[in-house]
């Protein structure tokens, strides 16, 4: 047996260990074959061209059987002691010293101090709650005797104590009082429902001061639902008049049975959203316009470059003026419409137009609102004009 001990010059020096390796390469190893056991290359790795690695052996390395079962059971009996060793009494105090065994131990200390009910800023002093019976001796907490301090009177705290343990403190009114802003003087009862009426008068009513229900949620969410669709049209930029007009047809249809669901309400958030609406039916109506007269342009100019100059060419010039008249017809119909949508709108916004003060017309909101109004109204009828 090779010695791993080597002696230069007199001193001893330990020679490294070899490495031992595997018998098999790894590439046999992964394929589960049988290896040669070359060193400089196996058969396999020579006659498939790949690089042959032996790795480090795992013999002697690895726990088997026989160990992970001397582990488990050391394991074990170390667990067994240390129950045993802290379920095994207290060690007692010998008996030459009683005078120490009287004394009470730190632990003990601790044990009283976490007995004792301590005074708390909040706890009334001539409550029924100091008839409370503590465990055991109660003791003063270590530190505080030095300072005059009692910790069964609260009174030996000072002032803070006093003022804290009286029945007239309430933390909450006092930093109330401090923080929030002062309070005004007390009116009469006669000028205090004048005041109460003004203030009712001048809330509008389109702030919707109620109860918020789930059709208002539900509103909202199909509104910005639809909003979403109609801006990716808008974004598509259609060329096609039929497709607007399809579309249009469905956002109007849709838009009134949200208007309808609105009407005993006016929830400012859903006016907002049907404003948007009807921006974006304007929107989709102008490219539509653009659509339709470009196709009209192409189709005229194709009844002039092809075709004949007889009755064929007269014939289809003919269609391609009855189908741009059905299609201005349909573009005023939906404009009708977005007019009828904009009218019910201001109706939810000003039931009485031009009432009294307490309809919403008299408010910021309802005076940015109208003039929204107003403005969809003039972008509609000069959209009719160009149509027509």
């Amino acid at each position: 047996m090779e010695s791993n001990v080597e002696i230069v010059a007199g001193n001893s020096r330990v020679r490294p260990s070899q490495v031992k390796l595997r018998t098999a390469c790894n590439q046999c190893c992964t394929a589960k074959v049988k290896c040669s056991g070359q060193r400089e290359g196996c058969d396999r790795c020579r006659s498939t061209g790949a690089r042959c690695i032996y790795s480090e052996s795992r013999v002697g390395k690895v726990a088997g059987i026989r160990a992970k079962k001397t582990q488990t059971v050391v394991v074990s009996t170390e667990s067994q002691k240390r129950q045993r060793r802290i379920s095994s009494p207290a060690v007692t105090q010998s008996a030459s010293s009683p005078a120490s065994s009287t004394a009470p131990t730190e632990r003990d200390q601790d044990a009283d101090s976490e007995a004792t009910i301590w005074w708390s800023p909040g706890w009334n002093s001539s409550s029924s709650h100091n008839n409370i019976a503590v465990a055991g001796n109660p003791k003063e907490p270590p530190g505080l005797a030095q300072f005059g301090i009692s910790a069964t009177n609260p009174s030996s705290f000072g002032p803070l104590a006093t003022f804290a343990t009286s029945n007239d403190f309430c933390l909450t009114e006092h930093f109330g009082d401090i923080m929030g802003p002062p309070s005004p003087l007390p009116a009469a009862d006669g000028q205090q429902a004048d005041m109460a009426g003004n203030m009712h008068q001048q809330i509008p009513l389109l702030r919707g001061i109620r109860e918020r229900t789930e059709t208002d949620s539900h509103c909202c969410q199909d509104c910005c639902h639809l909003i979403t669709e109609i801006e990716n049209f808008i974004n598509l930029e259609l060329k096609d008049a039929k497709i607007i007009i399809g579309i249009l047809k469905q956002v109007i249809e849709k838009v009134t049975h949200l208007i309808s669901l609105q009407q005993g309400s006016a929830n400012l958030r859903c006016l907002m959203l049907f404003l948007t609406l009807l921006y974006q039916m304007i929107e989709l109506m102008d490219g539509g316009f653009a659509a339709m007269a470009a196709e009209e342009t192409r189709q005229r100019t194709r009844s002039i470059t092809g075709g004949s100059i007889n009755i064929g060419f007269g014939g289809f010039s003919l269609g391609v003026d009855n189908h741009c008249a059905s299609m201005k017809q349909e573009f005023l119909k939906e404009i009708r419409h977005a007019e009828t949508i904009n009218v019910a709108l201001r109706a939810m916004v000003d039931p009485v137009p031009g009432g009294s003060a307490t309809t919403g017309l008299h408010s910021p909101q309802s005076k940015a609102l109208s003039n929204c109004f107003l403005d969809i109204q003039s972008q509609l009828n000069e959209l009719a004009q160009r149509i027509s």
